[in-house]
């Protein structure tokens, strides 16, 4: 609320599942995406709906937009290899004032003390695990500075979080069947940042 999103960058976009809902809301005059996977190119474009100006690049580096006034990134940090040098870029692109916002995993989650070494984000595709003092302190070293950082809500069917627990535990599925469809909002192991360029 109240963040100006004139342009918009979001790192790993997917197929545009949170950028849908801030064009939608905010209405950018340009849009940019960070997104090397080819392969959900185009359901990010139809997701996005038509805006005046959209580009799409593999790398920072390849950006030509800049002086970007809101910087999304969720999920992506804990897979890169030199997330410093990243976020710096990024400020280097942020125009005075600019917000970035960051999910990612929480390595002392109570979801990743409860699970041990069964945690999922414990894999080969996440070079980088946070938690909140690692957090800040990259994003300080890159220039940002740190508005909040706290733990952030998912929303699950029931029968789906259920589903899940019972493959990380190694018990048997079928007990999903008798938890209730409904959507329950869950603070798991994960956590948003935002930060602002000054």
């Amino acid at each position: 609320d109240g963040v100006r999103t004139d342009a918009y960058l979001e790192v790993g976009p997917d197929i545009g599942l949170v950028s849908r809902k801030v064009i939608a809301l905010q209405t950018p005059k340009g849009v940019s995406f960070i997104e090397p996977n080819l392969s959900v190119r185009k359901e990010l474009l139809d997701s996005v709906g038509e805006v005046s100006s959209i580009e799409i690049v593999d790398f920072i580096e390849n950006l030509q937009n800049k002086d970007f006034t809101l910087i999304v990134g969720i999920h992506v940090y804990d897979h890169l290899l030199d997330p410093i040098q990243d976020l710096k870029s990024l400020f280097v692109l942020a125009e005075d004032s600019a917000h970035i916002s960051i999910v990612v995993h929480n390595e002392k989650s109570s979801l990743r003390k409860l699970l041990k070494t069964k945690w999922p984000p414990f894999c080969l595709q996440h070079p980088q695990l946070y938690n909140p003092e690692t957090l800040k302190e990259i994003l300080k070293l890159a220039g940002w500075k740190v508005i909040s950082t706290e733990r952030s809500t998912n929303w699950y069917h029931l029968k789906h979080f259920v589903k899940m627990g019972a493959g990380v535990l190694g018990i048997s599925p079928v007990i999903a069947k008798l938890a209730p469809n409904i959507e329950v909002p869950i603070k798991l192991g994960n956590m948003i940042s935002i930060s602002q360029a000054i």
